[in-house]
């Protein structure tokens, strides 16, 4: 399983780089191109770690909406008609 393979990698990035100062990326893929850069990761290993952070980004973002559809929803609020309160 991907999840497996990736947890000691990300586990990796925070301990030996992002707390200890040596990465500063606030961003996965930033982190992993630092990664890279210092040695801390090799390629393979940034590899498996940007495909596992692409399929966790698929599945956060499913419930994504365009600008156009939130604005949908704010204009059909406009339009509606108040409520009467009852006395």
């Amino acid at each position: 399983m991907l999840s497996m393979s990736a947890e000691p990698l990300e586990k990796r990035l925070r301990v030996e780089g992002v707390k200890t100062g040596r990465i500063t990326a606030l961003d996965l893929p930033g982190q992993i191109e630092q990664a890279v850069s210092i040695g801390l990761l090799n390629a393979a290993e940034a590899q498996l770690l940007r495909d596992y952070d692409r399929k966790v980004m698929d599945i956060v973002n499913v419930d994504d909406f365009s600008t156009e559809e939130l604005m949908a929803g704010v204009q059909a609020e406009s339009t509606a008609q108040p409520l009467r309160q009852i006395a």
